[in-house]
């Protein structure tokens, strides 16, 4: 029978890691006040923050941009002493820079946290040596390097199968794990290793630990995940 009922995402994680995650979240989201307090100007700032660091060309040019209406809108609004239309035209702007900065840093923010969790970048395509030789003066990739050898698992006690659709974490294979999302054959070996040394896993989050899952991940791959018990 399955040992891991069908519970929310957040419900199953443990206490403390709930807390430390909520905890995470709210550490990594503090320059959401920049534009919410500092209206367009500061909150160019924290578009320059989290474009520079991401490396995302379009959330620093954002920052510039709205750096740029927080001051065309101050010149106009302090150029003119009495009420004309570019002094309105200046407050206008301030508004709509503050709203749209605003809105704009909870959608960037979203996609921030989720650069934290993963920053690894894809790697890119890369051609075969077969392509690259024909290529005028093209090198050819070095070889790939070879693989490290398969960890020895221990016997497996026969046991009830998984459901469809699903994978016993302390029988799944190598080749299984690497079929998952976010798993590649280093991680699959990782945790294959650590599943070896401990002789099998008791829950579903002592292998998301092994894997060291970020929290997006455990949430798309708990319901693939079972902890069968043994017959």
């Amino acid at each position: 029978m399955p040992t891991n009922p069908r519970l929310s995402p957040m419900a199953a994680l443990p206490v403390r890691h709930l807390v430390r995650t909520v905890r995470w979240y709210v550490l990594h989201s503090w320059w959401l006040l920049l534009p919410l307090f500092g209206c367009s100007c500061l909150g160019g700032l924290g578009f320059l923050y989290v474009g520079l660091l991401a490396r995302r060309t379009a959330w620093w040019v954002s920052g510039l941009g709205y750096l740029g209406v927080s001051v065309l809108s101050f010149a106009l609004r302090d150029g003119f002493e009495t009420d004309t239309p570019a002094k309105a035209l200046g407050v206008a702007l301030f508004i709509a820079g503050w709203l749209g900065s605003v809105i704009h840093s909870i959608v960037v923010n979203v996609l921030w946290l989720q650069w934290l969790a993963d920053p690894t970048p894809r790697p890119r395509h890369q051609p075969t040596p077969a392509v690259a030789s024909a290529w005028p003066g093209g090198p050819v990739p070095a070889a790939p390097p070879a693989s490290p050898p398969a960890v020895p698992l221990p016997p497996q006690v026969p046991a009830t199968p998984p459901p469809a659709g699903m994978v016993d974490v302390n029988t799944v294979s190598a080749e299984q794990l690497a079929g998952l999302p976010f798993f590649d054959a280093a991680r699959a070996e990782r945790v294959l290793a650590e599943r070896h040394s401990r002789g099998r896993f008791g829950y579903v989050e002592e292998f998301a630990a092994a894997a060291q899952l970020a929290p997006h991940e455990y949430t798309r791959l708990l319901p693939m995940l079972v902890v069968i018990t043994r017959g």
